[in-house]
């Protein structure tokens, strides 16, 4: 069964992309930005894990909140005035039995799973199945069909995720949008101030950022990158993650076109002003991600001083935001 109001596809966030499209097949209107923005938008967060036989592996998240949990999505969804519907099982019997009864319903759905790289975090949307295949939504311009065994193990290749499936219940009555850019940006502005994890204060928002860029040239500490990215191999993959993570602006031209959307929805021209923050700050973390690349030989003492610098831009940004909505 194909999902024939599910018709748009792809997007600019792999994770905001399926959910406005999931919304648009439903029959609720929003752009992409304004579900993004809505589920906090943009934000920062830096952490480096370490696997046995593997190069340690640097992570830098630039929307806000947690990755891997439900509730970027899930306040999206409930500021924009509809319910979030979750599915979790541990059991892939019972995953394919909610993915099959969904569908055969006419619902269209996110699922969550493990990226084709088998360690990132990804979403799909669920647009249709029959015996043996299912039909996603996957950042492409159009849809594209997967074996349902793939499928199968592409949602159970991460433990937490639960085979995790979202749907959305509509609401009753029209939906009013002012306030999710309100609630959106007030988010914005508290998850780059305080950590979503208080053991973990010092990694999330502005003081993640300032941390990284002290980390980049402090050779004493052991978690510096002169000790836990030494030059050769470690140090360029090291690098290939930063680069991964901060292209393509880090997100903040999207949130800078939700802004200047959000300020056409509320009247409030205050908020169209920060969108000049950060348009400046899409062309410096672009800037960072281009010195990033392993192939510049980039010193890090120079990558510490453009991290200095964005963490400068993005505290006055931050103060900006909470000044528009207050």
């Amino acid at each position: 069964m194909v999902i024939e109001s599910y018709d748009r596809f792809g997007g600019r966030s792999q994770e905001t992309a399926p959910l406005t499209n999931v919304m648009h097949a439903m029959g609720i209107e929003h752009s992409e930005e304004i579900v993004f923005g809505a589920g906090g938008g943009i934000g920062a967060s830096y952490f480096v894990f370490e696997y046995k036989g593997m190069p340690p592996n640097v992570f830098l998240g630039m929307r806000h909140g947690l990755y891997g949990s439900p509730n970027f999505l899930g306040a999206a969804c409930r500021r924009l005035g509809t319910s979030p519907l979750f599915q979790e099982t541990t059991s892939r019997a019972a995953a394919r039995k909610q993915l099959q009864q969904a569908i055969a319903a006419g619902t269209p759905l996110v699922a969550y799973v493990c990226g084709k790289d088998g360690m990132s975090y990804h979403h799909v949307g669920v647009a249709g199945m029959d015996d043996d295949a299912v039909l996603l939504d996957d950042m492409q311009p159009a849809p594209v069909w997967m074996s349902l065994d793939e499928f199968a193990g592409r949602r159970a290749a991460i433990r937490s995720f639960k085979n995790r499936l979202l749907s959305v219940k509509l609401p009753p009555g029209k939906i009013d949008v002012r306030p999710a850019v309100i609630d959106g940006i007030r988010a914005t502005a508290r998850g780059m101030r305080e950590a979503p994890v208080r053991s973990f204060s010092a990694n999330f928002g502005l003081a993640g950022l300032q941390k990284f860029a002290h980390l980049l040239t402090d050779e004493k500490d052991k978690r510096g990158w002169a000790n836990q990215f030494p030059p050769g191999s470690k140090r360029e993959a090291g690098l290939r993650w930063v680069h991964l993570f901060t292209k393509d602006g880090a997100y903040r031209g999207m949130y800078a076109d939700f802004l200047e959307q959000g300020a056409k929805l509320t009247g409030r021209k205050s908020i169209a002003a920060c969108a000049v923050q950060y348009r400046k700050l899409e062309r410096l973390w672009n800037e960072f991600a281009e010195m990033s690349r392993a192939d510049n030989q980039t010193k890090l003492a120079d990558l510490a001083q453009a991290m200095s610098c964005i963490h400068s831009e993005e505290s006055a940004a931050c103060a900006s935001l909470e000044a528009a909505i207050s």
